[in-house]
């Protein structure tokens, strides 16, 4: 995807356009502007992430958050949300999927403050690596996040 390659603010709907094989009308018919391209990827990114949670496809917090940085950074995602000023609206439903991930899948009573509580801070740290592995001068690299959550498995 061109958005993976390119800073977002240098993208043309013509080239998105080109790219997926499709003329500019086409692209207007479905989308009104790059933003609702980038809002429509998250989600189904996200769709998909909540998807593979539900049917426990991860076995440990090591390829949660290898198929999250796979699908989130490699693409350029995080990187291009910021860039087009939708960083918050994005993790906003990243918020609602781990919402559902603890009421649903954990079993969480999400009214009792403990577990909003936990759910908070898991969801925090979460965005914290992503927003700082989005940084184009960041110190941590991905092996460095995927060596500490396999050290973390290891414990339980």
């Amino acid at each position: 995807m061109i958005m993976g390659r390119k800073p977002y603010s240098t993208i043309s709907v013509t080239e998105v356009a080109e790219e997926a094989g499709i003329s500019r009308m086409t692209f207007y018919r479905h989308f009104s502007s790059l933003d609702d391209v980038l809002l429509a990827h998250s989600s189904r990114i996200l769709s998909a992430i909540g998807d593979d949670i539900r049917s426990g496809t991860f076995h440990d917090a090591y390829e949660f958050w290898d198929k999250l940085y796979t699908e989130l950074n490699c693409s350029g995602l995080i990187g291009n949300m910021q860039s087009a000023g939708l960083a918050e609206e994005f993790f906003q439903r990243f918020e609602d999927l781990f919402l559902d991930v603890f009421s649903t899948v954990l079993g969480r009573d999400m009214s009792i403050p403990a577990n909003r509580v936990r759910m908070e801070f898991a969801m925090g740290g979460l965005i914290g690596l992503l927003h700082y592995s989005a940084s184009p001068d960041t110190i941590i690299s991905r092996e460095d996040i995927q060596s500490f959550l396999r050290d973390m498995s290891r414990r339980g």
